[in-house]
Formats: structure tokens, sequence, C-alpha cells
């Protein structure tokens, strides 16, 4: 009889591709164990191919499935799996990928996020980015929907991108973010997968910290991170440059809440040569 094991995910994109390690150990704890994930909606398509997952079962009615009989007549295969539940705020050392584990009652250190592409998306992000120019290929992501003090100035990622003529930077995103000048623009032009598969095969990555600074590390790929309010001791990881000032008053992103920063956000002032410097140091290193 193969043991049953249900995990509920919850939140953003972000949070549910950082679940991914354990669910991983989860398996390899458990060989021929039956991996069964409810998820938002939206992450149907970050799950979408994962190894892991032998059954993904979207939700509805606020990201809980209280239409399934399963979650009425036996809570209790729910209640230590389900995510939402996970104490985000009482985290301040050790590293989010590791607590999930925990959580869920397996162990997870620096183990990579994984996200699983199939051929024929490699190749149309090969395709896309060959169809440019010759140069090197740098995604850039500059907005975060979770909270309004982890954007750096847009006047200093159009200085970034002026700065180096020699590359191609591509930035991803929603249509309503601000659009970077004299990058690619692709905000709002891809699906999520198409993006993920960008970022796989692109050069390297300068973004903020964010769903798409996570995707680096399911592909290795060699980055550089802008932490403002949040820390990367939480949240980082090895294979990027994580810039951040480590201000008193830092982390604050659970204290705030999503009200803006009360000190004029000194934790944002990384200047475009720091970033610069990060970016060319990335890009000397060989990628994966």
């Amino acid at each position: 009889m193969k043991i049953i094991r249900i995990i509920i995910s919850w939140g953003g994109f972000g949070d549910a591709v950082l679940v991914t390690p354990a669910l991983r150990a989860i398996k390899k704890k458990k060989p021929g164990s039956y991996l069964i994930v409810y998820c938002p909606h939206k992450q149907i398509a970050l799950f979408k191919r994962n190894p892991n997952i032998d059954l993904l079962i979207p939700l509805y009615f606020f990201n809980k499935p209280v239409f399934s009989p399963a979650y009425i007549f036996f809570p209790k295969f729910f209640r230590d799996n389900n995510l939402s539940r996970y104490p985000l705020e009482k985290v301040t050392t050790v590293s989010v990928r590791t607590t999930l584990g925990a959580f869920l009652g397996v162990r997870v250190t620096n183990e990579p996020l994984e996200i699983s592409l199939s051929a024929k998306e490699d190749a149309w992000a090969v395709r896309l980015l060959s169809g440019y120019s010759q140069k090197k290929k740098v995604v850039i992501h500059i907005t975060s929907d979770h909270s309004p003090n982890s954007h750096w100035k847009l006047e200093r990622w159009n200085q970034l991108v002026a700065a180096h003529p020699d590359i191609d930077f591509i930035q991803l995103g929603l249509a309503k973010e601000e659009g970077v000048t004299n990058a690619i623009d692709l905000r709002g032009k891809t699906t999520l997968r198409q993006a993920l598969s960008i970022i796989k095969h692109a050069d390297s990555f300068v973004g903020i910290e964010s769903f798409f600074a996570h995707v680096t590390n399911a592909f290795q790929k060699r980055g550089v991170v802008l932490f403002m309010d949040a820390t990367p001791m939480l949240w980082g990881h090895q294979n990027n440059i994580n810039m951040y000032k480590k201000l008193s008053c830092s982390p604050c992103f659970v204290t705030l809440d999503g009200y803006k920063c009360p000190y004029g956000q000194e934790c944002a002032e990384h200047t475009v040569a720091e970033v610069s410097a990060a970016l060319i140091r990335q890009l000397q290193v060989p990628q994966p």
C-alpha cells in the first residue's frame, strides 16, 4: 500500500518554489510514496512537470480546498501539511527553504530549488535569445508586488543599462511595471514558463529579491540580487551575489507589512557602480 502525503501550498510564486527542495526530500525519505499537492491555480504552471509531485490539484475559494470532501472529513491529513500555517513572522536566522522542510518533517539545507522545463520550452528560449544579437544576455526584474520597500530607483536601472552597451538587458515582469530605458521589453509578453526558460538560458540576472531571483537558484544561474527590506540569510541563494546593507532596522518586511519605510529607505542605496561590478564578476564565471 502506497503512503499518501498531502501538501497544501500557499502564497505567491516565490513561496511555492522555495518548498520544492522539501518535496524532493519527502520523496527521497519515503521512496514510493504518493505526493499530492494542492495549490492556488496560478501555481499550477510553476509546479508543472515536477518529478516529485504525483497529483497536482488547483485550489479555489481563497486558496483553500474547502470543496474537497477529504479536507472536510479528514482534516488531520491536512493540518500539519498546510503551508499557510508556516510561522513566517517567527523566522529570523534560518533560510526559508530549511524551515519549510522542518515544518514538513524533512531535512533541507542548501539543496537547489526545482523547476522542470521541457526540451521544447528550452529550445524556444534558446531560439528567442539568439534572435537578438551576439551580446551577453542579462535578465532584469525591477518590481515586487509584495512590498513597496524592495525597489531600486528606476533611474539607477537606466544608468546600469547605459553603462553596459555590450550587454542585452531583457526586462521581465508585468506589463504595468515601469520600463527600463533601452532594455529589451518583455514585460507582460511571456507566459510564466516562457519567463522561466528565458532566465535559464540567459547569461546572468540582476533583480530585486523576488520570485525571479529564486528562479535563478533552480537553474544555478549566477546573478546579482538586491536586498532591501528582506535579508539574504532567509531568502538568499549561494549562486547569487546578494547585496545587502545590513541596517539596524532591516529586515522589516514583516514589521511594516506593506507600509512604506519611514526612514527614506536607506537600505536601497546600492550604487550603480556596486551593482555593475557585481554583474561583471558574475559574467566572468562560467555558467552551468
